[in-house]
């Protein structure tokens, strides 16, 4: 009998007597645990495996009665409210494959959860098995090797703090509150792509425990594959205990917001879809389109009115940058300029206000051929007509060491794109979300008729079919990923991911 089928048996024998469930009870006046198991269905788990499981483990269980349940089952995305049966908060790498080989053995549903801030809510399932990382949030920093060693419950703010003191840094996210593996795994744009890569690309080891439960290292010569598909195939392959970075000299950049009417979108465009084809690779821009927040930065006239906002990262020296910028000040009239030299960190946390806990978010996006006429005039339309003044669209310009990547070196596709877009929408949780997921949707079907095809792993939206992840990577890419899911998770125990199905 293969793996899957006695696993099905074993559920179904399992099962108790008239589907009677006793979830958020371990030990206390039941002898069973009734959870849904990843296969479909629910599994039965004996008091006397729980509470063996339980006292092997050096971090703690967290059950539904117990003190602090709600806060860990809590992620970024307040729309999500889903209850686990059970939160393991490991404090080991040695915890995360006994938590593994718990779910796998008895065909719990598994979540896994690193920094908590995916907009999926993939961390979190309905009466599974919640794998918290958090506790594992300490780094080393490697000054021989330019590398550091992250635990995967470290945040960027956090791996920022360490790698910072010593003047070097690496492709991370543009809030800082993000966790490393969700971030890296899924590929990785952020303020340093055009100068140092993905985020991916940056990612020269990892510790991995897999569907076994078993602990394997991926690097540049052990587990070449792995390292492959980890570039950029997401969660799919195993936990991923310790992530390896390689670093660059990086203290402080120029960087900073230069904010535009949302009128002169056309202007502002036209001229940096050509000023971006042949700007160095130390310019990064992003546009960002949105009603324009209350900041003491923005003249108040203009708060709540659609701006288009140029969030520019400089990585060269101050001097050159400042020549570099200056053209894109000039183009139109500007509301507001804030740019200056500033530590790395402390840009990489500038927009954090904007994106803090507690309110709803879906995201969805694309990759654009160019920030032309037609994409422009989509984006005008809908941003003034947003039903959320804290939704905006984003606009990423790619090139650079970005797009210098082949399908060898990781999984992590569509280099060949110019701009990478996403529409994140948000609003407090107790708004009735529909019209805003409706403003979403429109928006992305509008956009897809003048995209460039494929999507970002990062940005796939949690209502989008399974076939929007076949989307992300070339078919050849998409084969060999499948080849070693199979290789690794056969049955598919990591399917709460953007999920490659083996």
């Amino acid at each position: 009998m293969n793996r899957r089928g006695f696993l099905k048996q074993s559920s179904a024998s399992l099962t108790l007597a008239g589907g009677a469930a006793m979830a958020g009870c371990v030990g206390r006046g039941g002898e069973r645990l009734t959870m849904a198991g990843y296969t479909g269905g629910d599994v039965s788990i004996r008091t006397g495996e729980l509470v063996a499981f339980e006292t092997s483990l050096d971090g703690a269980i967290i059950r539904r009665a117990d003190a602090g349940y709600n806060d860990a089952r809590t992620i970024w995305n307040a729309c999500i409210d889903k209850r686990p049966a059970l939160i393991a908060q490991p404090r080991s790498t040695t915890d995360v494959a006994k938590v593994v080989r718990f779910a796998s053995q008895n065909g719990v549903s598994l979540s896994v959860r690193g920094g908590g801030h995916n907009h999926c809510g993939f961390a979190v399932s309905d009466n599974g098995l919640m794998l918290d990382l958090s506790q594992l949030n300490r780094g080393e920093f490697n000054r021989e090797s330019s590398s550091a060693i992250a635990q995967s419950g470290m945040t960027w703010a956090q791996f920022d703090g360490l790698t910072h003191r010593a003047g070097l840094a690496t492709t991370g996210a543009i809030v800082s509150m993000v966790g490393l593996p969700g971030y890296t795994l899924g590929g990785g744009i952020g303020w340093l792509h055009r100068k140092f890569g993905a985020g991916c690309d940056n990612l020269i080891g990892a510790e991995i425990v897999t569907a076994t439960g078993d602990i394997v290292r991926a690097g540049l010569r052990d587990n070449e594959d792995l390292l492959w598909a980890l570039r950029g195939g997401g969660g799919n392959f195993g936990v991923v205990t310790k992530l390896r970075y390689r670093l660059y000299p990086l203290s402080h950049v120029l960087a900073g917001l230069i904010f535009f009417p949302l009128d002169d979108v056309d202007a502002v465009g036209a001229f940096l879809d050509g000023y971006l084809a042949d700007a160095p690779d130390d310019l990064n821009v992003w546009m960002l389109h949105r009603m324009a927040p209350p900041s003491p930065v923005v003249p108040r006239n203009h708060h709540g009115k659609p701006v288009l906002i140029l969030a520019v990262t400089w990585t060269g020296d101050e001097a050159t940058g400042e020549r570099a910028i200056a053209p894109l000040s000039k183009i139109a009239a500007p509301i507001a300029t804030a740019i200056k030299w500033r530590p790395y960190p402390e840009w990489q946390s500038a927009l954090d206000g904007a994106w803090g806990d507690g309110f709803c978010n879906e995201w969805v996006g694309g990759y654009l051929n160019a920030y032309d006429g037609p994409v422009r005039d989509i984006i005008a339309k809908y941003v003034n007509i947003a039903t959320s003044p804290l939704s905006d669209v984003k606009v990423a310009r790619l090139g650079g060491e970005f797009s210098r990547c082949g399908d060898a070196d990781s999984s992590f596709g569509h280099r060949d794109a110019n701009y990478a877009y996403v529409i994140q929408t948000r609003w407090p949780r107790d708004e009735d979300s529909a019209r805003h997921l409706a403003w979403t949707y429109n928006f992305h079907r509008a956009l897809k008729q003048v995209d460039a095809g494929g999507v970002y792993v990062n940005f796939i939206g949690k209502n989008e079919p399974a076939t929007r992840v076949e989307a992300a990577y070339t078919p050849s890419t998409l084969a060999r990923l499948r080849a070693i899911k199979s290789e690794f998770d056969p049955d598919n125990l990591f399917s709460q991911n953007a999920n490659i199905v083996p």
